[in-house]
């Protein structure tokens, strides 16, 4: 009899890191190539750099943090739809600690995940929806001034 985390470590573990993985690799641009579980006692997760260097999340920088646990989230997320369970996404200023080049790999990623998925994106930062408008295809992004908020704007890819 397998135990509760042993049945998830061989039925979703694995599918969600390897989902993980592809999606870390594109929200950092390539600086990252995956994540692998450590294999010590207590396995922990490890970001893969371009060079072959395995890192724990507390070596990152906050940005690249994000990034990790933004690409696990959407896994996740992934792996629920699979089996019909499809949630929307809604994230709020998660681009704070991304530079503009991986704030519009971040908007790709949404946007690619935007037709199983409804997606909500708020912000206030006029550069994220400056990127959302120039990245995404036309008609995939749509800005709405929040009323009352001042400069408070969502987009949806």
């Amino acid at each position: 009899m397998l135990f509760r985390s042993e049945w998830y470590r061989s039925s979703d573990q694995e599918p969600v890191l390897a989902e993980a993985s592809e999606r870390f690799k594109l929200l950092s641009r390539g600086r990252y190539t995956g994540l692998e579980l450590s294999d010590e006692e207590r396995p922990s997760i490890r970001a893969k750099s371009s060079g072959g260097a395995l890192l724990t999340p507390a070596a990152l920088s906050e940005g690249t943090r994000d990034q990790l646990y933004l690409a696990l989230r959407l896994a996740t997320l992934e792996r629920h739809a699979v089996v019909g369970n499809a949630l929307p996404i809604a994230v709020d200023d998660i681009f704070m600690t991304f530079d503009e080049r991986r704030t519009e790999a971040a908007l790709r990623v949404l946007d690619g995940m935007a037709d199983r998925f409804q997606v909500i994106v708020f912000t206030h930062h006029e550069h994220v929806i400056r990127s959302a408008v120039k990245e995404l295809p036309e008609g995939r992004c749509h800005v709405h001034q929040l009323p009352g908020q001042g400069d408070g704007r969502h987009v949806v890819p």
